[in-house]
């Protein structure tokens, strides 16, 4: 008894050991145009090996690449089946029938009434639209008639009565000049001769004046005192250029600079170099000479004055 049973259970093993096992059965491969007799031996998720009957090289066909003969041939031998399912083509679908279509019911949908001619003049809106417009054009009348020393009432009046053109016809005249009395330009004309007569006067005694005060006084001096005027680069640069040359010009040549500072009065023929803080005055003495920084702040005078004059 003991025995039968173990006859059993090995039978019973090898029958499900022997349906578990790939079929060693040879079907032919069709793949990359090429027809093989072989048999499955071995796959993965990429491809399948097969080998060749009669014996040969062992060949690895990726899934995608065989038949769809081939991969329903597939289909049949497990364990082969789960992965040729996924790349057959699926099965042709017949047409629809009359019977299976869907009936698509239109419904009726409520339409927009179109607006009848006219209708732009029915919107509050518009009529807000319309009488700004009038009223800027009234507005604008009334300014050009105003620019054209017109009357004012007029011309908002004639922009009233035609928009647009009103302005326009406003804007195209002259200019209004109120005429000027004859009495009243003869005696402007008095005033202005009388005016002309004293100014020449007032100008011929100036200029005797100024011709008789340099012999009288002998030449001139200039002078700029602080308070009244602000030393700096720019003031020196553009009031005293002259004498910023290496070589004086004519007015400079006689003329000599008297700066007057906390440290004492120094007298120079030119300014060498002048900074954004301080100055340097070309001194002479005798037959030597030397270069002499004044900073601005310490300077209370300065004087412009001919060479031979004593000061």
């Amino acid at each position: 008894m003991r025995s039968l049973k173990l006859i059993c259970f090995f039978a019973a093993l090898c029958g499900w050991l022997a349906w578990d096992a790939p079929a060693q059965t040879y079907i032919e491969f069709e793949f990359d145009g090429q027809k093989i007799e072989a048999r499955p031996v071995k796959f993965q998720d990429a491809y399948i090996e097969i080998a060749p009957r009669g014996g040969g090289q062992i060949q690895k066909v990726p899934w995608g690449h065989l038949s769809q003969a081939t991969l329903r041939r597939l289909e049949n031998i497990r364990p082969y089946n789960e992965f040729a399912r996924h790349f057959l083509d699926p099965p042709p679908q017949s047409p629809p029938t009359a019977s299976n279509r869907v009936q698509i019911t239109i419904k009726p949908v409520e339409r927009m009434t179109r607006y009848q001619s006219g209708s732009l003049f029915s919107s509050p809106v518009t009529w807000l639209v319309f009488l700004l417009f009038y009223a800027a054009n009234i507005y604008a009348g009334y300014e050009i008639a105003m620019f054209r020393q017109r009357n004012k009432v007029s011309g908002a009046g004639l922009s009233a009565a035609l928009p647009v053109i009103g302005p326009i016809v406003l804007l195209c005249m002259p200019t209004y000049e109120a005429p000027v009395a004859e009495d009243e330009t003869a005696a402007e004309g008095a005033e202005g001769a009388e005016t002309a007569a004293t100014t020449s006067e007032t100008e011929e005694a100036a200029a005797q004046t100024e011709q008789a005060a340099p012999a009288a006084a002998g030449p001139q001096e200039t002078v700029y005192l602080r308070g009244q005027t602000t030393f700096n680069r720019r003031f020196f640069e553009t009031k005293m250029a002259g004498f910023l040359k290496v070589v004086p010009g004519e007015a400079e040549k006689d003329m000599v600079l008297v700066v007057a500072s906390s440290r004492g009065t120094y007298v120079g023929t030119r300014f060498t170099r002048v900074s954004p803080n301080e100055l340097t005055l070309h001194v002479v003495k005798g037959n030597a000479s030397e270069d002499i920084i004044i900073p601005f702040g310490e300077i209370t005078e300065v004087k412009i004055r001919h060479k031979d004059a004593k000061g």
